[in-house]
């Protein structure tokens, strides 16, 4: 066989390979960065779960023998190892409790917003008219006032609940969502290929869900990560003006407004729920790209290509 020939062969064989769709774990173990990011995420969701209840009443429990307890010591238990606060409670317990709401608010506003903002702005953008005109406007009514005054002025006046907090959250981030789906659906439906569907006799609702949407969720997946994080900051600075989450309930921004007074004397209390928030933001962000590369064809066989021999 010729070297020529031997060629074809061996890039034949690499392109079957490549057309064999490898499953999500085993892409997702190609990429590192992806992978830590998952685990980070994956080890958060677990103290959602089962945190609070293995912990017990370990993050209120009173030590004042053990206040201010810097990171790394032991001599109260291994739950000290994060240090302790004011009151002598364990940061490494509180932080675990505190996730669970942080969380749940974050995830539920996002997920709020981007299912109706998603919704709404395809329809803007795809059915145009006033139905769309109508959309446009409500959102720029929404986005002219400045989403963290808003949720103030709002929760202000209603009780500040979780409840809502997390609707509040969710509509001032709605018109991001909005504006975002339509300008894609505003772009994918003059595509030959929606064209084509349309010529075909698919119906709108058909060609919206079947060829529309799946190119605009990623996007929006995407935005996702970045609204997850700016909600995480506007719960935090509510909780800092004392009208978002409330003791003796806990949240990683609430841990930071507590420990802003003794940043020179204990620099841990507000060091750590930073920290957290930070690497919840990050983790997130990573997950998603690399997401939207595996949901993208365009670009998923970056994912798949078969990596050159070391």
């Amino acid at each position: 066989m010729s070297a020529k020939a031997h060629g074809l062969g061996g890039r034949a064989a690499d392109d079957a390979q490549i057309r064999r769709r490898l499953p999500w774990w085993r892409l997702l173990l190609r990429d590192r960065f992806a992978l830590l990011a998952g685990l980070w995420l994956a080890l958060l969701v677990l103290c959602v779960v089962v945190g609070p209840e293995l912990l017990g009443d370990a993050a209120t429990a009173l030590n004042l023998r053990a206040r201010n307890t810097a990171p790394g010591s032991l001599e109260t238990g291994w739950l000290s190892v994060l240090g302790t606060d004011v009151l002598g409670r364990s940061m490494l317990a509180r932080l675990v409790v505190a996730a669970r709401n942080t969380l749940l608010v974050a995830a539920s506003a996002v997920l709020i917003a981007l299912v109706g903002g998603g919704v709404l702005g395809m329809i803007a953008g795809y059915a145009g008219g006033r139905a769309g005109s109508l959309i446009m406007r409500t959102a720029d009514v929404l986005q002219s006032f400045p989403s963290l005054l808003t949720a103030v002025v709002v929760l202000y006046v209603l009780e500040p609940s979780v409840a809502n907090l997390v609707l509040i959250l969710a509509v001032t981030r709605l018109p991001v969502y909005v504006r975002v789906a339509r300008a894609e659906v505003l772009e994918i439906r003059e595509r030959l290929f929606v064209q084509a569907s349309l010529a075909l006799g698919g119906g709108r609702s058909h060609v919206l869900r079947r060829h529309i949407a799946p190119i605009v969720v990623p996007t929006l997946l995407t935005i996702l990560t970045v609204e997850f994080a700016v909600v995480m900051l506007a719960e935090s600075s509510l909780s800092f003006l004392g009208i978002g989450i409330q003791p003796p309930e806990i949240t990683w921004g609430l841990m930071v407004a507590q420990g802003r007074n003794h940043l020179s004397a204990a620099w841990w209390l507000s060091f750590f729920p930073g920290l957290a928030i930070m690497l919840a933001a990050m983790s997130a962000n990573v997950l998603s790209s690399w997401l939207r590369t595996v949901s993208d064809p365009s670009q998923r066989w970056r994912l798949e290509a078969p990596r050159a021999p070391r």
